[in-house]
């Protein structure tokens, strides 16, 4: 079955249709220190290979074949790849050391960042459920296979990210065989574990690390254009999470948030910035060559790739929360207002599934609206007439100390964001929403409370 064009592909087995990938290395296959014919068992079932264990996956469990295969292996590799399972998508991939007198210059960390690039190409994960993939450990060079499963797991840690809250589908498993050591007349068991990473919400990177990672993008091949939309959305992704996370609801209703569809464009931009130097089927990763030496423009001197890591993980994130907010009707538009019980009511369901029907920010953000309601049926008391306009939280909160204190990070955070010093209320309709002074104030606070995060 041929490889189609949007690097997407299903697999029959019988009657079912099962969607799915297997990434692996390949080893030199061909000449000497090539591969010989082996036999690989896999679940009761044995079947004959040269590349390793990687295809027998293919054939049993029904997913597409991803080969990388190092800039330093020649065409007749890609060949046996090829003549053994047609189906297999090749991927021309950086090799690191000294192969055939010339010195390939890569590290762990651009690697990494390479593999992951290509796997969120190929999948497209962030709109995928129910995905059963792998990646073979079996065979490759070890530092480049250890980096294409480093980059496996930031990819499960992206699935999970871009899918928080609406409940993780897609499967990831490590698989490896027996080492084909000698001439073995036996057959080489394969196995496969879960490959599970474990972790809590919180942000890949803070504001600071955006402008950090900014830096970083200026060193690779991306329009300038198109790097300020990145930067300018990670920018609002940072305090968007931020307000979710540090329970300060509020604010999201204030700055508004990016759809689901707005952020893949970003995700999409910037894959589609770097796929002319990435490589592909027929060509590696764009290099230049001096003295003996070959360098990937992908990985220039002083790159610092785990910063761009963090930036893809970051817009992963803001993805699953702008699904999670949109799942509960909270509007994107700037400037919104809320009624108070839709606010904790909506709220309610969102933290219960990010931290659990019992969290932190539901009981506190719970206190403060029962606050702002008392302040409400206060006023109400006392004004017979209630008209369908906005009044400052000055006029509607009667107690003396509120009405003219400056608003503090400690008390903003304290109190869910909601100080009646910053907010306005229409006691019509019970809603509130920030006054539009308090925008600085509340991007300020949020850049702090954001940079409380490990990076």
């Amino acid at each position: 079955m041929p490889w189609d064009c949007g690097f997407r592909s299903w697999f029959k087995i019988g009657s079912m249709e099962k969607k799915g990938f297997v990434f692996f290395v390949s080893g030199k296959l061909t000449g000497k220190g090539g591969h010989s014919l082996r036999q690989f068992v896999y679940e009761g079932r044995t079947v004959s290979s040269v590349v390793g264990s990687a295809p027998v996956l293919a054939r049993l469990k029904g997913v597409q074949p991803v080969a990388f295969v190092p800039h330093s292996l020649d065409d007749e590799d890609v060949k046996v790849i090829k003549e053994e399972l047609p189906s297999t998508q090749i991927i021309k991939s950086p090799a690191m050391g000294v192969f055939n007198g010339k010195t390939f210059i890569s590290n762990y960390s651009s690697l990494t960042f390479f593999f992951l690039f290509h796997m969120l190409k190929t999948t497209e994960i962030w709109k995928e459920k129910d995905l059963n993939l792998f990646a073979d450990i079996s065979t490759g060079n070890n530092q480049i296979t250890f980096s294409m499963a480093e980059a496996f797991r930031y990819l499960e840690v992206f699935s999970h990210l871009s899918r928080i809250g609406l409940g993780e589908s897609n499967q990831f498993q490590i698989a490896y065989s027996e080492p084909a050591i000698g001439n073995l007349k036996e057959a080489l068991k394969v196995f496969s574990e879960p490959f599970k990473v474990k972790g809590f919400p919180s942000l890949p990177l803070n504001y600071k690390g955006v402008k950090d990672a900014e830096r970083e993008l200026q060193k690779l091949p991306v329009r300038e254009e198109i790097a300020n939309e990145i930067v300018s959305l990670s920018q609002r992704a940072v305090l968007i999470l931020t307000a979710v996370l540090k329970n300060i609801p509020l604010a999201v209703y204030l700055l508004g948030y990016n759809t689901p569809s707005e952020i893949e464009k970003t995700l999409n931009l910037l894959i589609k910035e770097l796929e002319p130097v990435m490589g592909n089927s027929e060509n590696p990763p764009q290099f230049k060559e001096e003295n003996g030496k070959i360098f990937y423009t992908f990985s220039p001197e002083g790159l610092n790739s785990r910063r761009i890591i963090s930036l893809i993980l970051l817009i992963g994130f803001y993805y699953g929360i702008s699904e999670l907010l949109r799942k509960y009707h909270v509007p994107n538009t700037p400037n919104s207002c809320e009624n108070v019980d839709k606010l904790l009511s909506k709220f309610r369901g969102i933290y219960s599934s990010l931290f659990g029907t019992e969290n932190v920010n539901y009981t506190l953000l719970e206190k403060d609206i029962s606050r702002l309601r008392t302040i409400i049926s206060n006023f109400k008391k006392d004004n017979r007439i209630i008209l369908d306009y906005f009044l400052p939280g000055e006029k509607v909160d009667t107690e003396e100390k509120h009405k003219n204190s400056r608003p503090q990070l400690r008390n903003f955070f304290a109190h869910s964001g909601l100080l009646t010093n910053m907010i306005e209320f229409n006691l019509k309709y019970e809603t509130v929403r920030y006054k539009k002074e308090s925008l600085g104030t509340v991007e300020k606070f949020l850049i702090k409370l954001s940079n409380e995060f490990t990076q």
